[in-house]
Protein backbone atom coordinates (compact mmCIF):
# COMPACT_ATOMS: atom_id res chain seq x y z
CA UNK A 1 0.00 0.00 0.00
CA UNK A 2 0.89 2.98 -0.97
CA UNK A 3 1.72 6.09 1.51
CA UNK A 4 -0.89 8.10 0.15
CA UNK A 5 -3.55 5.50 -0.23
CA UNK A 6 -3.06 4.77 3.54
CA UNK A 7 -3.69 8.03 4.47
CA UNK A 8 -6.64 7.64 2.49
CA UNK A 9 -7.89 4.03 4.06
CA UNK A 10 -6.98 6.15 7.70
CA UNK A 11 -9.92 8.81 6.41
CA UNK A 12 -12.25 6.35 4.95
CA UNK A 13 -12.02 4.24 8.39
CA UNK A 14 -12.81 7.67 10.40
CA UNK A 15 -15.92 8.36 7.54
CA UNK A 16 -13.79 11.21 6.78
CA UNK A 17 -13.19 12.56 3.07
CA UNK A 18 -9.56 12.97 1.71
CA UNK A 19 -8.30 16.08 -0.42
CA UNK A 20 -5.56 17.69 -1.26
CA UNK A 21 -3.37 14.46 -1.17
CA UNK A 22 0.14 14.41 -2.81
CA UNK A 23 3.36 12.43 -2.28
CA UNK A 24 6.86 12.28 -3.09
CA UNK A 25 9.52 9.59 -3.57
CA UNK A 26 9.35 9.17 0.22
CA UNK A 27 6.31 11.16 1.66
CA UNK A 28 2.95 11.97 1.52
CA UNK A 29 0.40 13.81 2.65
CA UNK A 30 -3.14 15.84 2.54
CA UNK A 31 -6.01 16.77 4.66
CA UNK A 32 -8.82 15.08 6.52
CA UNK A 33 -12.33 16.31 6.66
CA UNK A 34 -14.39 14.81 9.32
CA UNK A 35 -18.44 15.08 8.57
CA UNK A 36 -18.92 17.91 10.90
CA UNK A 37 -16.54 20.02 8.91
CA UNK A 38 -13.48 19.57 11.23
CA UNK A 39 -10.47 19.38 9.05
CA UNK A 40 -6.64 18.34 10.06
CA UNK A 41 -3.52 17.28 8.18
CA UNK A 42 -1.92 13.64 8.09
CA UNK A 43 1.60 13.90 6.76
CA UNK A 44 3.97 10.30 6.68
CA UNK A 45 7.27 9.97 5.66
CA UNK A 46 10.21 11.88 5.36
CA UNK A 47 13.10 12.76 7.20
CA UNK A 48 10.53 14.57 9.75
CA UNK A 49 7.99 11.27 9.81
CA UNK A 50 9.84 8.42 9.32
CA UNK A 51 8.40 5.53 10.54
CA UNK A 52 5.37 7.42 11.71
CA UNK A 53 2.56 9.13 10.32
CA UNK A 54 1.95 12.91 11.90
CA UNK A 55 -1.85 14.03 12.51
CA UNK A 56 -1.43 17.87 12.80
CA UNK A 57 -4.16 20.47 12.90
CA UNK A 58 -5.58 22.71 10.02
CA UNK A 59 -7.20 26.06 10.50
CA UNK A 60 -9.38 27.53 8.36
CA UNK A 61 -8.34 30.92 6.79
CA UNK A 62 -10.38 34.36 8.69
CA UNK A 63 -10.93 37.58 7.29
CA UNK A 64 -8.77 40.52 8.24
CA UNK A 65 -10.23 43.20 5.92
CA UNK A 66 -12.61 44.99 5.50
CA UNK A 67 -11.89 44.26 1.87
CA UNK A 68 -12.15 40.72 1.93
CA UNK A 69 -8.29 39.44 2.50
CA UNK A 70 -8.14 36.74 4.35
CA UNK A 71 -5.19 35.39 6.42
CA UNK A 72 -3.95 32.06 7.88
CA UNK A 73 -4.59 31.27 11.29
CA UNK A 74 -2.86 29.69 13.86
CA UNK A 75 -3.31 28.26 17.77
CA UNK A 76 -1.89 32.08 18.83
CA UNK A 77 -4.48 33.84 17.37
CA UNK A 78 -7.13 32.12 19.32
CA UNK A 79 -5.73 30.71 22.49
CA UNK A 80 -5.00 32.17 25.76
CA UNK A 81 -1.26 33.63 25.87
CA UNK A 82 -0.43 31.01 28.51
CA UNK A 83 -1.84 27.97 26.51
CA UNK A 84 0.38 25.26 25.67
CA UNK A 85 0.48 24.35 21.84
CA UNK A 86 -0.70 21.03 20.99
CA UNK A 87 1.79 19.58 18.23
CA UNK A 88 -0.87 17.03 17.06
CA UNK A 89 0.16 13.31 17.39
CA UNK A 90 2.35 10.50 16.15
CA UNK A 91 1.59 7.33 15.47
CA UNK A 92 3.13 4.19 13.93
CA UNK A 93 2.80 3.54 10.08
CA UNK A 94 2.73 0.12 10.89
CA UNK A 95 -0.91 0.48 12.47
CA UNK A 96 -3.66 -0.56 9.84
CA UNK A 97 -5.72 2.22 9.09
CA UNK A 98 -8.39 1.01 11.62
CA UNK A 99 -5.93 1.26 14.60
CA UNK A 100 -4.80 4.37 13.48
CA UNK A 101 -8.24 5.83 13.15
CA UNK A 102 -8.69 4.88 16.63
CA UNK A 103 -5.51 6.80 17.77
CA UNK A 104 -7.03 9.69 16.29
CA UNK A 105 -10.43 9.66 17.76
CA UNK A 106 -8.80 8.43 21.00
CA UNK A 107 -5.77 11.02 21.32
CA UNK A 108 -5.98 13.61 19.23
CA UNK A 109 -9.62 14.68 18.46
CA UNK A 110 -10.60 15.12 22.22
CA UNK A 111 -7.56 18.01 22.56
CA UNK A 112 -7.94 19.08 19.07
CA UNK A 113 -12.10 19.56 18.69
CA UNK A 114 -12.41 22.15 21.66
CA UNK A 115 -9.66 24.11 19.29
CA UNK A 116 -10.89 23.59 16.44
CA UNK A 117 -14.52 24.89 17.59
CA UNK A 118 -12.61 27.99 19.08
CA UNK A 119 -11.17 28.43 15.68
CA UNK A 120 -14.52 28.36 14.31
CA UNK A 121 -16.02 30.60 16.35
CA UNK A 122 -12.93 33.06 15.59
CA UNK A 123 -13.59 33.01 12.10
CA UNK A 124 -17.14 33.78 12.62
CA UNK A 125 -16.39 36.80 15.01
CA UNK A 126 -14.01 38.04 12.34
CA UNK A 127 -16.58 38.00 9.57
CA UNK A 128 -19.24 39.94 11.32
CA UNK A 129 -17.23 42.39 12.42
CA UNK A 130 -15.99 43.04 8.96
CA UNK A 131 -19.46 42.47 7.57
CA UNK A 132 -20.58 45.55 10.31
CA UNK A 133 -17.52 47.43 9.90
CA UNK A 134 -18.15 47.25 5.96
CA UNK A 135 -22.06 47.88 6.53
CA UNK A 136 -21.10 51.02 8.73
CA UNK A 137 -18.60 52.17 6.17
CA UNK A 138 -20.75 52.29 3.52
CA UNK A 139 -23.89 54.56 5.43
CA UNK A 140 -20.56 56.91 7.09
CA UNK A 141 -19.45 57.43 3.21
CA UNK A 142 -22.87 57.99 1.47
CA UNK A 143 -23.77 60.51 3.87
CA UNK A 144 -20.32 62.65 4.90
CA UNK A 145 -18.73 62.58 1.34
CA UNK A 146 -20.42 65.82 1.08
CA UNK A 147 -18.34 67.34 4.08
CA UNK A 148 -15.26 65.22 3.50
CA UNK A 149 -13.38 66.96 0.96
CA UNK A 150 -10.90 69.70 1.66
CA UNK A 151 -12.65 72.34 -0.33
CA UNK A 152 -15.64 72.98 1.73
CA UNK A 153 -15.80 75.07 4.77
CA UNK A 154 -17.17 72.05 7.20
CA UNK A 155 -15.21 68.55 6.99
CA UNK A 156 -15.75 65.79 8.06
CA UNK A 157 -13.88 62.59 9.25
CA UNK A 158 -14.90 58.78 9.56
CA UNK A 159 -12.72 57.18 12.61
CA UNK A 160 -13.97 53.32 12.90
CA UNK A 161 -14.50 52.44 16.43
CA UNK A 162 -15.45 48.62 16.12
CA UNK A 163 -17.51 47.07 13.73
CA UNK A 164 -20.48 48.67 14.18
CA UNK A 165 -19.85 52.58 15.11
CA UNK A 166 -17.91 55.04 14.30
CA UNK A 167 -16.61 58.36 15.87
CA UNK A 168 -17.57 61.54 13.73
CA UNK A 169 -14.80 64.43 13.95
CA UNK A 170 -16.29 67.67 12.52
CA UNK A 171 -13.96 70.47 11.53
CA UNK A 172 -14.35 74.56 11.06
CA UNK A 173 -17.86 75.00 13.19
CA UNK A 174 -18.26 78.82 13.86
CA UNK A 175 -20.89 79.48 16.70
CA UNK A 176 -23.92 79.71 14.58
CA UNK A 177 -22.86 75.70 13.26
CA UNK A 178 -22.49 74.36 15.97
CA UNK A 179 -25.76 75.68 17.82
CA UNK A 180 -27.05 74.08 14.45
CA UNK A 181 -25.16 70.88 14.47
CA UNK A 182 -26.32 70.67 18.71
CA UNK A 183 -29.87 71.38 17.72
CA UNK A 184 -29.86 68.67 15.19
CA UNK A 185 -27.97 66.08 17.77
CA UNK A 186 -30.63 66.71 20.49
CA UNK A 187 -33.22 64.61 17.57
CA UNK A 188 -31.72 61.77 17.98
Amino acid sequence: MSKLSQLAAVAAALGATFENGSEDSDSARGRVVMPDGLKFFMITGGYSHKGKIHIDSSFPNYQHHADGGMRAMSQRDIMPGNTDYFDGINVSDTKTPEQIAKDITRRFLPVYAPIWARAVDYVAKQAAYWQGYNDVAKVAEEVLTPFGYSNKVVQARVNYNNGRTVRVEVDNLDADKLRKLAAFLGTL
